[in-house]
């Protein structure tokens, strides 16, 4: 049974204090809103786009019957339908699978725990259990899975499954135009769904370590998220997956700054270290392996594209990112961090101070 003073915690904390259960299904709305109104806006604005390149002789990707689609990448048909690499196709449906599975299982544990509701009548603490406690971490956690297993189909359709009939126009094995990546709609959409899912994970964390800071970490999610669709519709430049990478950065580097600082859980640190270990093996692949050459070199054909890699690579991350968040806890329920021994010793460092904010009240012992 759960104490009154606990119970007293609960209510005096901010990020459970009952209000208007209409306010966050307004604030809901109005971000579902904007998110579709900025999605909507570039995708009329690349397909205008591509299709005026595909159609002008002077712009495009141009492929010919010499040296046409598909003799620079492998190409298979199934049931009539064109599926390019097919083998990376198998990859990343896998790896989608293996995202959306372990989103759906945190999310049913989640609302088990009441936690996915952020205010109202209809999450009121049930007084006879503490699992209520911890259904707000696991629920991001499983936001921010499903997101990325959203993002890897995108990626699939648009980088390995449909590329052809996503970016060009023609013949596959004749003549055809296409449009690389900056056009391309579902490419950007899987940029924007990483971008997402990252910042998702982030208020994950922040619930499980600073839960007295999950709106600060909500209002910067958004604007981290509505500067990056802008930058896309902006700037063709930005409509890539290393540029993307470098903006999801501070996401990602604030996470690890939590996990060092507050929790201290070493399958984490090895989950999202492999997530780092990925997009620089990404990079090594695409600049230093001529993996084009090993497919078409005559004698025999490897295909391995560098996106092939950085989703082997990620496989192992799903079923280790999925056993830190079966097991997470909300935190304290006063709103007291609880800082590791390293945590401690940063924030005597008086330089650092300013990372938390906290004063020594507002601190439990580490575990």
């Amino acid at each position: 049974h759960v104490s009154m003073d606990t119970m007293d915690k609960v209510v005096s904390n901010k990020a459970h204090r009952t209000s208007n259960p209409h306010k966050g299904i307004l604030v809901a709305v109005a971000f579902t809103c904007l998110m579709s109104l900025a999605l909507g806006l570039l995708f009329v604005f690349l397909e205008r786009t591509k299709n005026y390149s595909l159609n002008s002789e002077l712009t495009g990707i141009k492929f010919t019957l010499e040296q046409s689609f598909c003799d620079t990448v492998p190409c298979s048909y199934w049931n009539g339908v064109l599926i390019t690499q097919p083998s990376s196709t198998t990859i990343v449906v896998v790896l989608a699978l293996e995202y959306l599975i372990a989103g759906i299982q945190v999310l049913l544990v989640a609302a088990r725990d009441g936690g996915l509701v952020e205010k109202g009548p209809c999450c009121r603490f049930n007084l006879d259990s503490t699992s209520a406690l911890d259904g707000k971490a696991r629920a991001w956690w499983g936001y921010a899975f499903i997101i990325w297993g959203v993002s890897c189909l995108f990626a699939g359709a648009s980088f390995q499954a449909f590329t052809f009939q996503i970016r060009c126009n023609g013949d596959p094995h004749g003549e055809s135009s296409c449009v690389d990546e900056s056009l391309d709609i579902w490419a950007q959409f899987y940029y924007i769904a990483q971008c997402a899912g990252m910042d998702f994970f982030l208020i994950a964390r922040s619930y499980r370590t600073m839960r007295q800071h999950t709106r600060i970490t909500k209002v910067y999610a958004t604007l981290h998220l509505f500067l990056y669709c802008l930058l896309v519709l902006a700037f063709p430049a930005c409509r890539g997956y290393i540029l993307s990478m470098l903006f999801i950065t501070p996401s990602y580097m604030l996470l690890r700054l939590l996990n060092f600082l507050c929790i201290g859980d070493n399958v984490l640190h090895f989950a999202w270290s492999i997530l780092g270990l990925s997009f620089l093996l990404w990079m090594a692949w695409m600049w230093l392996v001529p993996y084009a050459e090993y497919y078409d070199n005559g004698t025999w054909s490897v295909w391995m594209s560098e996106n092939d890699v950085l989703h082997l690579v990620l496989i192992p991350f799903v079923p280790l990112a999925w056993y830190s968040a079966s097991q997470v806890r909300d935190a304290d329920p006063s709103g007291k961090v609880k800082l590791t021994d390293f945590g401690r010793r940063v924030r005597t460092w008086r330089f650092l101070n300013l990372l938390f904010f906290l004063s020594d009240s507002q601190i439990l012992n580490a575990e």
